[in-house]
């Protein structure tokens, strides 16, 4: 009504979130929203080339959404990172595997932990919260793995890094479960980069991607608790292999941080 050019952000593949895996009839009425609003904006954002593929095709957009991903900003390692003093494991020699973000349903955890089970070396730590706590912190204690998987609760963003940067590895293993998840590119995978971490990653179709493009990590099946016991092995043996692809992380942080990302964000606004 005012005249004001328009921007949706499309910070997910809305339709095709796993809650709607399942409900064609609920999915159904928020794509036919999604369409016509989409008739009424000036550009789409998006965050990850396969969500912006996905978004012109089945809207037939005139253009591609621009995508904009989840980027940290850059910054140097922390030396002194509170991580290992909270869980009390200043003096541990044993190597330590990250998860940082949301306990979420089919985020791929409930495997993560049954492949600890599976192996005897290297500890996990569970950096966050949310509606899937209680039911991991169970099966941890059903499975006696008290002491190798630690939680610890939520962080402030701006104390994220600090945190991040005190694991030898971070973990980003999303099962593919509904377009957004198989499609993602979670901003964990970023931030394990600005602060220097290896990643074990899901072998979903964008973070394969990424992991080919800078060598920063292995991929497992996100499904599959075996392959994951397998990568998460190599990881916690190999201190070789993880300085390597620590090393290549730092590197990747170049480019996938948000200085490097804004001027595209900044470009989409001036041409409006």
């Amino acid at each position: 009504r005012r005249g004001v050019p328009l921007v949706y952000d499309s910070h997910e593949l809305f339709t095709g979130q796993s809650s709607l895996v399942g409900r064609p009839a609920i999915r159904g009425f928020w794509r036919l929203w999604e369409r016509r609003l989409l008739r009424r904006v000036d550009r789409v954002i998006t965050v990850s080339d396969a969500i912006a593929a996905d978004l012109r095709r089945r809207y037939h957009l005139a253009s591609l959404p621009t995508v904009i991903r989840n980027l940290p900003p850059w910054r140097q390692p922390v030396v002194d990172s509170p991580l290992r003093t909270a869980l009390t494991l200043t003096d541990d020699p044993q190597p330590l595997a990250l998860y940082q973000g949301g306990f979420l349903i089919d985020n791929g955890l409930a495997e993560v932990i049954e492949a600890m089970r599976r192996i005897d070396h290297g500890r996990l730590v569970l950096l966050g919260g949310g509606p899937t706590e209680a039911a991991l912190r169970a099966q941890v204690a059903a499975a006696g793995l008290l002491d190798r998987v630690r939680f610890l609760p939520r962080v402030p963003f701006p104390e994220l890094h600090a945190w991040t940067c005190g694991a030898d590895f971070g973990v980003c293993v999303i099962k593919p479960t509904g377009d957004s998840f198989a499609w993602s590119l979670p901003n964990k995978l970023f931030e394990y980069f600005v602060a220097g971490l290896p990643v074990l990653a899901g072998d979903t179709p964008q973070i394969r991607q990424v992991i080919a493009d800078t060598g920063a990590g292995i991929l497992a099946d996100p499904q599959d608790p075996s392959s994951i016991a397998d990568a998460l092995r190599r990881l916690f043996a190999d201190v070789e292999r993880r300085s390597q692809l620590g090393s290549a992380a730092r590197q990747a942080a170049r480019s996938y941080c948000w200085e490097a990302e804004a001027p595209r964000l900044l470009a989409l606004y001036d041409s409006l």
